[in-house]
């Protein structure tokens, strides 16, 4: 059994898509699978239009003593005792069998051909709520269509008024086919267009605002001129002119044998639909071979994220999405309400309240203390070109798409114009708009995939963004390494937490060799670096010495930043922001390019 129910405008309709047991299945599993299928029923809104349809294995015969549930222009003359126990069914659920209430010739309403004879059956029914049963306005069978089943198509016509909501396109985010960038051609296409663009387009003075979207306006023209969208298609690993051409001859031989069933057509679309099954089978199978053998190269080539990308895509299969999830309370939510819920997780989550409960915003220096020196001097273009080479490749960009292959790949030019937008930033102690906008992309953790704290949430930055912060992190990490003590193993060069652990170890087993007693603490901060007090942080930054033009800087960064989400709804977004909760806004964007 199946039930989906849909919405609609007066009322909604809930459909239950069955498959029934045959004739010769013993008495007690018939009875066992309508009392299933009425305590079912009876769990459905009474305002609903109930629809029953499937493979009823029911002949439903033209007797006048069940008239009141079934029509009169069924294929059959007589009912068996599967016909009379769906007829019992609908009477004691108040429900007609509209399949037998239609019109049509014979071959219009058989549904099951019987292999290997010219024995055609109608098996299949749909059954409606007998209130509504005015709204099917016509059932019958579609030999069309070739389902490679001996069972035909069945088609009801429903007149039903689905819930009037306005579908609005969300934002298309382009995946960048960076792959072209690898060659040497290719690359020196995109910058030769880059410097082209920026020849035309000369500015003598600008604010940081101007200046970056100048700068992501060239950087998407030229990608979308040059190296453009990667494209993907369903099963373009296997299925081929040749699988394609197969299915078109099965088809036609199917037609032929529709028209007029002899045995040369029967045999004749046997051993085409044998032969496209073959060519089908062979080619996927030969596709999981060489992507076997792509596998064993990764492995021996020692390219392990390629490797685990693959390898999840043969562990994991197909994932459906999710449209709902829980509540606090455990109860599933659907529509606008997913966005409150994962807005009111969010914002525990990452916002940081003042004493009258709104979030902070403004980061300022904790102490008027003027402590320049020469570590604070502008930033040179080899600091720049040093962040850049240090930006990682096969990275999801943030909100504007840019990717870091493409500043990489972008030429001279592109590093000067970023070099005169950083200077801007170091001076004026002010990012770009776009810099302060970040990208939640929630990732299945474990667990309950309904329950938003089974995710981990990780932001999405401007790629650019990344690069000033690589050059400020760079002219922090002297100052951090003069304070930091050895305990710390995490985030710093040259050191791991491998050697704490192995510290720990040793300490374990001299302890366990010498019977001494041995005491340990280990503390696990729920997300520790997501509920980060920033304020501290500048105080710490400030306590500890280090140059007022970093900790302006470093605050900067924090100043006026917003976090956005992926949904598929325009409308939630225009719901929420009329309402108000301008602390987390969601960005929409088609959930189809969401981020690897």
């Amino acid at each position: 059994m199946c039930i989906i129910r849909l919405k609609g405008r007066f009322r909604n309709v809930t459909l239950v898509s069955v498959y029934a047991p045959t004739e010769d299945a013993d008495e007690q599993v018939k009875e066992d699978f309508y009392d299933m299928l009425t305590s079912k029923l009876e769990r459905i809104s009474q305002h609903d239009m109930v629809l029953v349809l499937g493979d009823l294995n029911a002949q439903v015969g033209r007797e006048s003593a069940l008239r009141s549930v079934a029509g009169k222009y069924s294929l059959h003359e007589e009912s068996n005792s599967n016909g009379f126990l769906v007829a019992q069914f609908a009477e004691s659920n108040r429900l007609i069998i509209r399949s037998t209430c239609f019109p049509h010739k014979r071959i219009h309403l058989g549904t099951w051909k019987a292999p290997g004879t010219e024995i055609v059956n109608q098996i299949d029914h749909v059954l409606v709520s007998a209130r509504h049963a005015s709204g099917v306005l016509d059932v019958r069978t579609m030999r069309g269509p070739n389902c490679d089943s001996d069972h035909f198509m069945v088609r009801a016509l429903i007149r039903f008024r689905l819930a009037n909501i306005r579908k609005e396109n969300g934002v298309k985010r382009c995946k960048w086919d960076v792959s072209k960038l690898r060659m040497d051609r290719e690359r020196q296409i995109f910058q030769n267009d880059i410097d082209r663009k920026f020849g035309q387009s000369e500015m003598e003075e600008a604010d940081v605002n101007v200046q970056w979207k100048r700068i992501q306006s060239i950087l998407e023209r030229s990608a979308k001129e040059t190296i453009g969208v990667e494209k993907m298609a369903r099963n373009q690993e296997w299925f081929d002119r040749e699988c394609e051409e197969a299915i078109r001859e099965r088809n036609d031989a199917r037609n032929k044998m529709l028209q007029r069933d002899t045995r040369g057509a029967r045999a004749n679309y046997n051993l085409l639909r044998r032969r496209a099954k073959s060519i089908l089978r062979s080619k996927k199978r030969e596709a999981i071979k060489q992507k076997i053998l792509h596998l064993q190269t990764l492995s021996e080539t020692n390219q392990s994220k390629k490797l685990y990308k693959e390898v999840n895509w043969f562990r994991k299969g197909f994932q459906a999405r999710l449209n709902g999830c829980k509540d606090k309370n455990g109860h599933v939510v659907s529509n606008e309400m997913v966005l409150n819920r994962w807005t009111e997780h969010f914002e525990e989550v990452l916002n940081e309240r003042e004493e009258d409960g709104q979030p902070s915003r403004r980061f300022e220096m904790p102490h008027n203390v003027d402590r320049e020196d020469e570590e604070t001097a502008e930033p040179t273009i080899q600091e720049l070109e040093r962040a850049i080479a240090a930006l990682k490749n096969n990275k999801a960009p943030g909100e504007d798409g840019i990717l870091s292959e493409m500043i990489k790949s972008g030429g001279d030019r592109l590093k000067k114009e970023l070099y005169v937008l950083i200077l801007m930033v170091w001076r004026d102690e002010k990012m770009p708009d776009d810099w302060k906008t970040s990208m939640i992309c929630p990732i299945f953790k474990k667990g309950d995939k309904m329950v938003c704290e089974n995710y981990r949430g990780i932001s999405l930055l401007s790629i650019a963004y990344k690069a000033f912060t690589n050059i400020l992190l760079q002219r922090l990490t002297p100052f951090a390494e003069a304070v930091l003590g050895d305990y710390q193993g995490g985030f710093r060069k040259g050191r791991s937490t491998v050697d704490q652990i192995f510290t720990l170890r040793q300490a374990m087993e001299k302890c366990i060799e010498h019977d001494i007693s041995l005491h340990m603490l280990f503390v696990d901060y729920k997300r520790a670096f997501d509920s980060l007090y920033r304020r501290k942080l500048l105080e710490a930054l400030d306590k500890n010495n280090l140059p007022s033009k970093l900790i302006r800087l470093v605050a900067a960064t924090l100043n006026e930043t917003f976090s956005r989400a992926f949904l598929t709804c325009r409308q939630i977004r225009e719901t929420v922001l009329k309402q108000g909760q301008h602390d987390f806004v969601w960005n929409v964007v088609d959930g189809g390019n969401a981020p690897d």
